[in-house]
């Protein structure tokens, strides 16, 4: 099996080494890396972490723990990570991604349906012994407490999230922003786009999703089949409005995203 690659090896250990979890040294921290920590109004031991609109434009260097940074909630009372979203990934073809002769050089790539809703991470709070679900950059968005109402019963398991990051995406006309789903066969819910385990920072390639999805009856992206990179590319050229597009997984753990028009 091909190694799984992050852009950060382990961010535990630089939260460890920089002492990031007292909070004032985090602030200074996020600041060199062009990101934002955002205290939450309703949970103010919580805080969210999520890279700045700055580096998106130019204006800042996207670092490894920038990248990292996208969702991250950390609670400071307890002084732990409580999740680990995927890392930021890029479109295929910007500076940022890996360039097209080295995703061609690997013999095997996922392509997984693109939603067109907005992320939500699932987290245990100790302090209010709750399930609180986030959108990645604000632990009081309106979407993000919407979805906790929607936490599917067979992930509402304590140890189960405290050892995994469960990255959902949430789909409801209540918060459509292109892609009408209702209009081509999706009901409301939280769909599972990512998993990554907490201590070790695995990234489930998407076959794994796919099992974690079956095991606790979860709704899951679906997944096509390409010959190769060329062919998935030449895919989204015509898809209809309806299909935003593709997130392609390579075996290295790469991730791309390609759109339609």
């Amino acid at each position: 099996e091909a190694p799984k690659r992050t852009a950060l090896k382990n961010l535990n250990s630089v939260f460890i080494e920089h002492d990031l979890l007292d909070q004032h040294a985090l602030e200074l921290y996020a600041a060199r890396h062009t990101v934002r920590l955002r205290i939450s109004e309703r949970l103010p031991h919580l805080g969210i972490l999520h890279y700045a609109d700055d580096v998106v434009y130019g204006r800042g260097a996207w670092t490894d723990f920038t990248k990292a940074c996208r969702g991250v909630v950390v609670d400071f009372k307890t002084k732990k990570l409580l999740s680990r979203p995927y890392d930021k990934f890029f479109n295929l073809g910007e500076p940022e991604a890996p360039s097209i002769k080295e995703l061609e050089a690997q013999k095997k790539f996922w392509a997984t349906e693109k939603l067109d809703g907005s992320m939500i991470i699932l987290c245990w709070d100790e302090t209010t012994n709750q399930f609180i679900t986030t959108t990645k950059g604000s632990l009081d968005s309106e979407q993000g407490v919407y979805a906790t109402s929607l936490i599917p019963s067979s992930v509402q398991d304590v140890t189960l999230v405290q050892t995994y990051t469960l990255q959902f995406e949430l789909i409801s006309s209540k918060y459509q922003i292109v892609v009408p789903y209702e209009k081509i066969g999706y009901t409301e819910g939280l769909y599972l786009i990512g998993v990554r385990h907490n201590a070790s920072e695995k990234v489930f390639n998407p076959d794994e999703v796919q099992a974690f999805a079956k095991q606790y009856r979860l709704k899951v992206y679906k997944t096509s089949t390409f010959p190769s990179l060329d062919a998935a590319v030449d895919n989204v050229k015509g898809l209809p409005y309806t299909e935003e597009g593709f997130v392609l997984v390579f075996e290295d753990g790469s991730m791309v995203k390609i759109k339609g028009k």
